[in-house]
């Protein structure tokens, strides 16, 4: 397996359980009748901490077992491959946005409990956009392999 398709693999794993964890814990802070704003802001920043030290851990060790060098230039395939999955994945992200974009019309504000949610609604239309972006990629990789 290429380190490009081995990063792919850490980084679809790594968006799909970090961000699921902190939704969890989110959800159940945010709908309570008073939520508490700076522990949802310690969750949030625990989510990115988690995420950027498992993505850095996880690529270092796919480097040092990798067969082939994670520093070489793209090829033509892993270039083709990484175009059509973010070509997808952009489609994805805009309609994401616009439909968070719908519900903040649509749905009555609360004051900053509504910018909080919203800010989260928009931070999933990031990540799922992510997360189609390396799930293609590996369809991609498997499918040329």
């Amino acid at each position: 397996m290429p380190y490009r398709e081995k990063k792919a693999w850490i980084t679809l794993v790594t968006l799909i359980v970090i961000p699921s964890i902190y939704s969890f814990y989110m959800v159940r802070a945010y709908h309570v009748a008073d939520p508490d704003y700076n522990y949802l802001f310690h969750l949030l920043t625990i989510a990115l901490t988690a995420f950027i030290a498992f993505q850095v851990i996880l690529l270092f060790i796919a480097a040092r077992f990798s067969p082939d060098d994670p520093r070489g230039p793209l090829d033509e395939r892993e270039l083709l491959i990484e175009l059509k999955a973010r070509r997808i994945a952009y489609f994805v992200l805009m309609a994401l946005v616009l439909l968070a974009t719908f519900v903040m019309i649509h749905l009555p504000s609360h004051g900053f409990r509504s910018i909080w949610g919203y800010g989260n609604l928009y931070l999933s239309a990031l990540v799922g956009a992510e997360i189609v972006r390396f799930a293609m990629q590996l369809v991609y990789f498997r499918r040329e392999a």
